[in-house]
Formats: structure tokens, sequence, C-alpha cells
């Protein structure tokens, strides 16, 4: 389509590549930076041009988080799980959202679904323990899908 409406021309696979590790880098830079809408506003150009890249969506998931953007991070969280489901970063990343939105069975549940695809994760494992804390601090009941007991 480079011929129509005098646009650009196509990059080749290369070119596209090195355009997409650039802002990538980019996108890593400003998150170390502190400069989250920065790095947002990179690994969204680069996910425009690689959107299959669970990388780029678990770096942005990040970005939104850094920006307390958790609707948009959880978006990218989940994306990450479609992409990459045997992967507990998809997991971890939603657990975190939710539980920022105030999920906390749903945070519960993410970071679990994350522990069955490793157990030894002690990030995961503490994100279940402070979900659960927090749902029976709020005196919510235990969903029966944790295979917990509902409170009397």
């Amino acid at each position: 389509m480079s011929g129509e409406g005098g646009g650009a021309p196509a990059l080749s696979a290369a070119e596209l590549n090195d355009q997409v590790q650039r802002l990538k880098i980019q996108g890593k830079t400003a998150l170390a930076r502190h400069d989250f809408r920065k790095a947002r506003d990179a690994l969204t150009a680069a996910i425009e041009l690689s959107p299959m890249s669970y990388k780029l969506h678990r770096l942005r998931s990040v970005a939104y988080a850094c920006l307390q953007d958790y609707d948009a991070s959880l978006a990218d969280a989940e994306r990450v799980i479609e992409l990459q489901p045997n992967s507990t970063d998809g997991w971890y990343h939603k657990g975190f959202a939710l539980y920022h939105r105030k999920d906390y069975a749903g945070a519960a549940h993410a970071f679990q679904e994350g522990l069955k695809l490793n157990p030894a994760d002690r990030v995961l494992r503490q994100g279940f323990w402070d979900s659960v804390t927090l749902l029976s601090q709020h005196r919510v009941m235990l969903p029966s899908r944790f295979g917990l007991p509902d409170e009397p």
C-alpha cells in the first residue's frame, strides 16, 4: 500500500525489528527514569508495529500501573496472558492491577493462576496472601474457587 496516497514505503522486516527494538529501549529507559508517560508512548508505538509481542504488552502494563491507570494495565496484562499463557508474567500483572482496583478476590484468583504455573514464586504467593488478607479485613466471603471454606 506504499504506493497509495503517497504514503511512506513499507519497512523491511529488519527495519521493522530495529524500530521496535529502539522503541522498546526508549520505553525501558523512560521507565527506569520514572518518565512513565514517555514509556507508555514509546511502548504504544512499538506495539503498533509488533502487536503480538507479549514483552511489549508486559512493559506497557508496568507503565500504565506506574501512571495508576489500572484499567489499561489490566488490559495489557490480559493480552500478555493471551499471547504467553504458560508465563507467570501476565498473571502477576493482572493480579497487581486488580489489587489496586480493590478487586481483591479477582487479584487473589490471578495470583493463584500464576502459582499454578510456578508454585515456588514468592512474589505471586505474597500477592495472593495480601489479597486474601484484605478480603478478610473487608469481611468479604472467600469464594469457594480458592479451595478455602466459606466463613461461618
